[in-house]
């Protein structure tokens, strides 16, 4: 019985391991110079030991902010944690995000590099259609 409580215990730690993914994305790769852009660092798992890459080249406007998430489906959990910061860069160029590091179940990883262009006209960014049917505005706006 022991041995197969160990044996168990072993394939979900294994299953644990290979499973989790850190990755980092932009809200947009392409910004103007005092154009506010976010950086999202995810995390499919749980994870301590938070490293940010070097943001020097860029005003740091807010984060780290911290997002959590735990869910149960099915009897399954799953959990995920995510950092952001949201930056304003501060002079035009393509500049190279560094990668950030965090520690899950005792394994270090590491997201990738991004870059992102700053050039000095604004950049049109495409924008969210609402559907009018489905927005509801109380004062008739």
């Amino acid at each position: 019985m022991i041995r197969s409580l160990n044996i168990l215990i072993f394939y979900c730690t294994v299953a644990a391991l290979y499973g989790q993914e850190f990755k980092a994305k932009l809200s947009h790769n392409k910004v103007a110079i005092n154009q506010n852009f976010k950086i999202t660092f995810e995390l499919n798992g749980s994870g301590s030991s938070f490293s940010a890459p070097d943001l020097s080249k860029f005003q740091v406007l807010g984060g780290p902010n911290q997002s959590n998430s735990v869910s149960y489906v099915n009897g399954k959990m799953t959990q995920s944690i995510s950092y952001s910061y949201t930056l304003r860069p501060r002079v035009s160029g393509t500049f190279s995000l560094g990668k950030a590091s965090i520690v899950c179940n005792g394994k270090k990883l590491s997201t990738q590099t991004l870059n992102v262009e700053v050039t000095k006209e604004k950049v049109k960014q495409q924008q969210t259609q609402q559907n009018s049917h489905n927005h509801f505005d109380p004062f008739g706006q």
